[in-house]
């Protein structure tokens, strides 16, 4: 059950110099240059602000919703850049980027410039570049931060870290072992470093240190049990030096995010969705984001848009996730008048960080007034602005008949169609 979780107080006092990330950047090296990147971003003094781990599994939170989506978004803005296996936790963030050849070639063209070469005389990190691994950790944390800030109205209030730690992935078996750790991050949230209650005996650091070793050495880590040992590699691809992404699609296919309970992703998922209001006098009433009246409105907790309450349990359903009461219980005050839109973004980044993405949604709408036909372009153009895909939107009345024909209250229904990796 998703839930909004309030900063947790930290059983032991932070320790900036074993809590805050120092900079293990290669000196000279150029992190804008074709490969492949494991990133660690931790909250400010570890606060556990982005959810809770319950039963092995990691339930998002409002705020983490918004590290999510922003995560998905600072990508998709960056054709160079690719998401690999990814995972928010209570007061972190796990992924692996990598950056395209092709894609920085075509930049390097355009701006006549040549990839920097990692020199034994560079006395510190070259400034921050443009479509290099810090621009896109920057991009991503100010969005977030700003999000997140507008969100707990809590202005200039500090939400990571300044630091952030980072790897680069040489090898197919480092590769495979780092997905392994992230997707087996939330089962093992009481020995993280991370977790201020935790015994702190699984140090992400420590682990990367010991892939670099064994890649040295030719050997397999010894001290990665913690996390249910190193992956096998690719069958026939070996241990080849991931030089840059284009290479390392051909040897080692980029894996889209498992299911967290573990069920075998399906390519295809359908989901319906419906949702009842009554009405009253006064007020105004929202229709898929448009107000089409504003001499009645629905009695409702929130905004109670029918169409995007439907939308969204009919994404749940599709994803086997619940239902809208759960995640945005009417009990719970900061859901008071909130506009639904914000339901409908929380639960489509869901659908993406679980591989997934809209083929087409079709609504119908149950209504005596006001009629629809005239807004029915813009509901369709508002939805499609936040989801994608191609939405169809109908309008109808129940003939006079019970609540909805009497003009007492209002319906719709959505179905839903998911595709993998769309």
């Amino acid at each position: 059950m998703y839930g909004h979780t309030a900063c947790a107080p930290t059983a032991m006092p932070y320790d900036p110099d074993r809590h805050h990330r120092q900079s293990i950047r290669l000196p000279g090296y150029d992190y804008s240059q074709p490969g492949i990147y494991f990133l660690t971003l931790c909250v400010h003094e570890r606060e556990s602000i982005f959810g809770q781990i319950v039963n092995g599994q990691m339930h998002r939170g409002p705020l983490g919703e918004i590290v999510a989506e922003e995560w998905l978004k600072s990508a998709q803005m960056r054709p160079e850049l690719r998401l690999d296996q990814w995972v928010v936790m209570p007061n972190h963030l796990h992924g692996i980027v990598s950056i395209r050849r092709e894609m920085t070639l075509e930049r390097e063209r355009a701006h006549s410039r040549v990839p920097l070469q990692e020199s034994p005389q560079a006395k510190r990190p070259p400034a921050r570049r443009a479509q290099s691994i810090s621009s896109f950790v920057a991009g991503f944390k100010s969005a977030a931060t700003s999000r997140i800030n507008r969100l707990r109205e809590t202005p200039q209030r500090p939400v990571w870290q300044a630091n952030f730690f980072e790897h680069i992935v040489r090898d197919n078996r480092s590769l495979q072992a780092i997905r392994e750790y992230i997707f087996t991050n939330p089962p093992r949230w009481d020995s993280d470093r991370e977790n201020p209650n935790g015994d702190g005996t699984d140090d992400v650091e420590a682990f990367v240190a010991s892939l670099e070793q064994a890649r040295i050495s030719g050997t397999t880590p010894t001290n990665v049990g913690a996390h249910g040992g190193v992956p096998e590699p690719v069958p026939g691809r070996g241990d080849v030096p991931l030089k840059d992404e284009a290479r390392a699609h051909r040897r080692v296919p980029l894996q889209e995010p498992k299911r967290a309970h573990g069920r075998m992703p399906q390519p295809f998922r359908i989901g319906h969705g419906y949702d009842l209001h009554r009405l009253q006098p006064g007020g105004k009433l929202m229709l898929a984001g448009i107000e089409v009246a504003n001499d009645l409105s629905p009695i409702a907790h929130s905004d109670g848009d029918v169409v995007i309450h439907a939308l969204v349990d009919a994404l749940l359903g599709a994803l086997g996730g619940g239902d809208i009461g759960e995640l945005f219980p009417n009990t719970d005050p900061q859901w008071k008048d909130a506009p639904s839109r914000v339901f409908l973004e929380h639960v489509y980044a869901k659908v993406q960080s679980e591989g997934y993405s809209l083929v087409n949604a079709d609504v119908t709408i149950l209504a005596e007034r006001p009629k629809l036909k005239a807004f029915k372009p813009q509901m369709r153009q508002f939805l499609e602005s936040i989801l994608g895909g191609t939405i169809n939107v109908k309008a109808g009345t129940n003939e006079g008949c019970d609540a909805i024909g009497r003009g007492e209250a209002i319906a719709a229904h959505a179905v839903v169609l998911l595709a993998r990796g769309g």
